[in-house]
């Protein structure tokens, strides 16, 4: 009998906590949603665009530095992972076939260079390295978009640290603050638009 009631005291904590967490997971993603929704406002761009996956990603890039900039971080991530599954002793005509399974086409040009690369005899380490050089070029391409992002909302150099190193509080602070006034992307930030905002 004993055993049958701590059983069911044991178990409420953790029903409470599979109600409770995605509750809490839930409104701090609505959270979040709203205040990205409210920069992208801030910066002249329909809030709407939040919601849209890559695309959001793609406007807040445009926001703070250039959407070019997405594009080269994307691709650079993208390389870095096809590197290191190549790496990882993974065959080419797996992948290549996996990939056509899921319904991603690939050009023509790009399968030959695969193909290419796996002729090579380039030793897997070679590939890990590179691999590792791209992935810290996208890494660099989203501290420079940071800093950028910080700049075009009038701030300095603690609130770029402040959005790497909890960057939810600080969008948060950027979308619900209401000091925050968007000056443009920080390359074409001027002394006349930051007193024509201040």
């Amino acid at each position: 009998m004993f055993r049958f009631i701590s059983n069911i005291t044991a178990s409420i904590p953790s029903r409470i906590l599979d109600i409770v967490l995605p509750l809490v997971s839930l409104l701090l993603i609505v959270l979040l949603a709203a205040a990205c929704w409210s920069v992208f406002s801030k910066a002249g761009e329909k809030g709407w665009k939040i919601l849209i996956p890559v695309y959001n990603r793609y406007v807040g890039y445009k926001i703070s530095w250039s959407g070019t900039a997405y594009w080269v971080r994307l691709l650079l991530v993208i390389a870095a992972g096809v590197l290191f599954v190549l790496a990882a002793g993974h065959s080419v005509p797996q992948l290549l076939s996996a990939a056509e399974n899921a319904g991603i086409a690939i050009p023509a040009d790009v399968r030959e260079v695969l193909l290419k690369l796996r002729d090579t005899s380039v030793l897997p380490s070679r590939y890990i390295v590179l691999s590792c050089i791209l992935a810290s070029a996208a890494a660099l391409i989203s501290f420079i978009r940071a800093f950028k992002l910080s700049r075009a909302f009038g701030h300095g150099f603690w609130f770029f640290l402040g959005l790497l190193i909890l960057p939810y509080l600080f969008i948060l602070i950027l979308g619900f603050g209401k000091y925050e006034r968007y000056a443009g992307p920080y390359k074409t930030v001027t002394v006349e638009k930051l007193q024509s905002i201040l």
